[in-house]
């Protein structure tokens, strides 16, 4: 969800009748009132503040659309997420950009196995792929799960046609939290940018926070 984006200064314009929004969750056309996960990534990229915060790519074009469902987990939000690149791809779009990844669920007996992140199997991973021989650039965070259970990526972070983003420290070096590769010797993430303590715009002002959900949209705006 993009909750309150168009509150963030350099971000007003997001009012503008011409932008493009879809709820895949909700089956409307509003994504203000949601989670506001999709709108701190915006952030890094769509902001224009001179003097105080500019984003990545503030001058781009923006289609926002909400797939995930906040309070839950289940595979039903690959399947929405493949629908809204579909969506996507009908628009013309030069760019899908996705900060999320899936690995395990509410229900633990629909979990995916490591085996079946080789690039092509699961829902995500394969949406990804038809985008990308689409002609689109697939941009996706890595994942969170590097201190965690799972430890490796998520999908579709795993397919081949998406470029994976970790995070990194200011140093250069891999942030703690961000997830490590996969099992089956593919090179992935295939780019670290910076996750921690980067500093995301909202309504109420700046303040840092870690992620390979922001380290991707940093990482967006150079292409």
């Amino acid at each position: 969800g993009f909750n309150e984006a168009y509150k963030v200064h350099g971000m007003e314009d997001l009012l503008d009748p011409q932008t493009i929004t879809r709820d895949f969750v909700d089956n409307d056309n509003s994504v203000w009132e949601d989670d506001a996960h999709g709108a701190k990534v915006l952030s890094f990229m769509k902001t224009f503040n001179l003097n105080k915060y500019i984003g990545s790519a503030p001058f781009a074009d923006y289609i926002l659309l909400r797939t995930e469902i906040g309070s839950q987990e289940y595979p039903l939000e690959e399947l929405k997420w493949v629908f809204a690149a579909e969506y996507a791809d009908s628009l013309g779009v030069d760019m899908i950009i996705g900060s999320l990844g899936y690995h395990t669920f509410d229900d633990s007996k629909l979990n995916h196995r490591y085996s079946e992140f080789d690039g092509k199997s699961t829902i995500a991973a394969r949406g990804a792929n038809k985008a990308n021989a689409c002609g689109i650039a697939v941009v996706c965070s890595a994942g969170n799960e590097g201190q965690g259970k799972w430890r490796k990526i998520s999908t579709p972070a795993d397919a081949d046609g998406v470029f994976a983003i970790g995070a990194c420290k200011d140093d250069g070096s891999r942030a703690s939290f961000s997830s490590e590769g996969i099992n089956d010797g593919r090179v992935k993430p295939d780019f670290m940018a910076p996750g921690q303590s980067v500093i995301v715009a909202r309504p109420n002002g700046y303040y840092p926070g870690n992620g390979t959900s922001y380290a991707t949209p940093i990482f967006a705006g150079a292409l």
